[in-house]
């Protein structure tokens, strides 16, 4: 049986790290900025599982001087591409002194109409912080080390059943920017 998947979109480069729900976890992930580069601009880049698995590695190339001259990079997986494979339905009910990952999705205890997405891993505090309520706002684990980013109810990555694809890291886009990707699986 042949299981070869293929799947092309876009996304839009952010401040923190992006979680691409992609329905499978791709062997190879290319993204290419789709609009005009700038000086500084991170250009495209390639990733495969086989080569994250092995050294925990991202390929990328970056505009180097605002002219067609790039530099070929290698970054470590905290502001690269790392693969995203949850079996938890998602979000669930934020628990104290729980070890929680980029991409993590909670609720408060009492439910306060957003959800919040783990975009700094760590473990939570023995007691729930205060989340504020600004989408986009941040809300840091007072004892603990998660920082947690209030999204809307309605958050696109909500999930009931596994979720699987990469969390794009800030390493490898551009805030603002807008790319075209492809992800691939072979087996």
């Amino acid at each position: 049986m042949n299981q070869f998947k293929l799947k092309t979109g876009t996304f839009t480069g952010a401040a923190a790290a992006i979680n691409l729900n992609l329905g499978f976890v791709p062997d190879v992930f290319r993204w290419r900025m789709n609009e005009a580069i700038a000086a500084g601009d991170i250009a495209k880049g390639e990733w495969n599982r086989a080569m994250a698995d092995g050294d925990a590695q991202v390929s990328k190339a970056i505009v180097d001087n605002g002219t067609s001259t790039t530099v070929d990079e290698q970054f470590e997986t905290t502001n690269g591409i790392t693969k995203l494979d949850t079996a938890a339905i998602s979000p669930q009910t934020r628990k104290n002194s729980t070890a929680y990952v980029v991409g993590d999705l909670v609720y408060p205890a009492v439910k306060n109409g957003f959800i919040y997405e783990c975009t700094t891993a760590g473990t939570s505090h023995s007691s729930e912080p205060a989340f504020g309520t600004t989408v986009g706002g941040t809300t840091a684990e007072g004892g603990g080390t998660v920082v947690w980013t209030c999204r809307a109810a309605d958050y696109a990555p909500v999930q009931k059943t596994k979720v699987q694809g990469v969390t794009i890291g800030t390493g490898c886009m551009t805030d603002g920017k807008v790319y075209a990707y492809e992800a691939l699986r072979g087996n």
